[in-house]
């Protein structure tokens, strides 16, 4: 009697501590399930929907290494939704078009800088016009499409061998000016992004141009010292050898690299006081979507003050108010608006008047930048 009365108390306690262990369970699930604060009711409804989708794929033109600190914190909000990232150029569009009318898998979500290809790509339909409960909180300029959303405001500074340029030019009116004074030094000594092949470099110079009527006195004084490059890693690399001796305009995501030890020994930057061009990292939900509802978990994560610091860990500039700089790493837009001033953001425009032109503005371009 006594054996059998210790093996029922057994099976009690195991009962007991399989039913603790599915309470705790089921609480951290709860929590996981808690609507943020300040958006509706029926935001539940998304959470739990998503628990039933397969995870998310999305396509950036960033590395996967720049996604990290903002997936690890997203994955405390949401562990069972896995992200999955792929790098892309241009290419992005062509893939997620051929892979949509074939009806399989593609992007839930896709992000990259590109006014051009997104204003095309809403005008075809792909975009979900989805209305994020975070929209309150964000500038109008960062929804330039309804659906479409802005990671981050990206700076683009000027940069120099620290060594070799001192002071180093704190506008491109300064560089411009040190090149008149000496040319013979400055020759082929400056480097920036080539806007022939490089829609990044185009995007950037085209928004320069349009904050200011298409005025280019000062690339036609830089332009016949230039050697452009194609990406900003080469850029930094060979400005902090001195091959060259400037950068006009890299992206403000090297940031993180020119403020760890080993750049700001050789390098030093300057967010131009007659100009800070500002690069939209546009994202947006397609309307193919596998995973609609985990997609728009991700989105307004990414646009929450959480998500804005988790990013601002990885180099991107966060843009919300809301974000003090004791917060991020490096700089916020705020801060860099109270050095250049608000009339220096240069915010990059989707409008049809300022994407005008494109084979024109290559073709100045290449005579500007190209023809010794």
């Amino acid at each position: 009697m006594e054996l059998r009365r210790n093996k029922e108390e057994k099976i009690m306690n195991m009962r007991m501590t399989i039913a603790a262990t599915l309470l705790a369970a089921s609480t951290i699930g709860a929590k996981a399930q808690t609507v943020p604060e300040g958006y509706p009711a029926d935001y539940a409804r998304t959470i739990e929907a998503s628990r039933d989708e397969l995870g998310l794929l999305v396509y950036s033109n960033f590395p996967a290494s720049f996604w990290e600190p903002l997936i690890e914190a997203f994955d405390e909000a949401y562990p069972w939704i896995k992200v999955e990232t792929a790098n892309f150029d241009a290419e992005m569009w062509e893939k997620y078009r051929l892979e949509a009318k074939q009806e399989v898998r593609t992007a839930d979500i896709i992000t990259t800088v590109a006014p051009e290809h997104w204003v095309q790509f809403v005008k075809d339909g792909h975009l979900e016009p989805y209305a994020s409960p975070e929209l309150p909180n964000l500038p109008a300029w960062s929804v330039p499409f309804e659906g479409l959303y802005t990671i981050s405001a990206v700076p683009m500074p000027i940069v120099w061998n620290r060594a070799l340029v001192n002071p180093g030019p704190q506008s491109l009116a300064e560089l411009a000016e040190m090149v008149k004074a000496d040319p013979d030094r400055w020759r082929n000594k400056i480097t920036m992004y080539d806007a022939e092949v490089n829609p990044y470099g185009l995007a950037i110079m085209r928004n320069w141009l349009n904050h200011k009527d298409n005025d280019w006195s000062l690339f036609e004084t830089i332009g016949p010292m230039t050697l452009p490059e194609r990406g900003a890693g080469t850029m930094r690399e060979k400005t902090s050898t001195g091959e060259y001796l400037s950068i006009v305009f890299t992206s403000g995501l090297g940031i993180s690299q020119l403020e760890a030890p080993g750049g700001k020994a050789t390098l030093d930057y300057a967010f131009p006081k007659d100009g800070t061009p500002l690069s939209l990292q546009s994202i947006g939900i397609t309307k193919t979507a596998s995973s609609p509802n985990s997609a728009k978990l991700l989105l307004d994560f990414i646009l929450s003050r959480p998500g804005q610091i988790a990013f601002a860990k990885a180099g991107f500039t966060p843009y919300r108010e809301d974000i003090s700089p004791d917060e991020v790493p490096f700089y916020t837009l705020p801060m860099i608006r109270d050095i250049v001033g608000e009339e220096n953001l240069f915010i990059m425009s989707y409008t049809p008047e300022a994407l005008a032109g494109t084979n024109e503005l290559i073709e100045r371009w290449v005579k500007t930048f190209r023809q010794k």
